[in-house]
């Protein structure tokens, strides 16, 4: 992969964050993918990891991309457990608009294959698994 031409969208804002453009919180970067803390978070933690090169869908990415993410994902998740010792944690794949929230739809009119990483919120018994609110400012190590 690290030969390709780096595929990217000017229009993604994951396209953005990883050429630098927009700024983020970053807790992890290797060749192949980039992982931060989520604007929007749902809970402590919540984080987002995307493969470097631009791939709108699951169906999409190819699996050495694939596989670098899950990686990352490991790493950060593993991280977020000894930063937080959560209750529980929630991998999330959001594939396409339908799958996302209004604030992120607002966020990004296009999409791109993300992964969450979340913990879930004991004290939420609504069953919501997007609430909005403000990170307590906690980094992870």
């Amino acid at each position: 992969m690290r030969e390709e031409i780096m595929q990217t969208d000017p229009n993604c804002i994951f396209c953005k964050i990883v050429a630098g453009q927009m700024r983020c919180f970053k807790l992890l970067e290797d060749d192949d993918t980039l992982a931060f803390m989520d604007i929007y978070p749902a809970n402590d933690g919540h984080c987002l990891v995307v493969a470097k090169h631009h791939y709108p869908t699951l169906f999409d990415i190819n699996e050495e991309a694939l596989a670098a993410v899950s990686r990352s994902v490991s790493r950060v998740a593993r991280a977020v457990n000894r930063a937080l010792s959560p209750v529980g944690l929630n991998l999330v794949q959001a594939n396409g608009l339908g799958a996302q929230t209004l604030s992120r739809q607002r966020q990004q009119e296009r999409y791109d294959d993300e992964i969450h990483t979340r913990q879930p919120d004991p004290r939420d018994r609504s069953g919501r698994l997007h609430r909005r609110h403000r990170s307590r400012g906690r980094s992870l190590p």
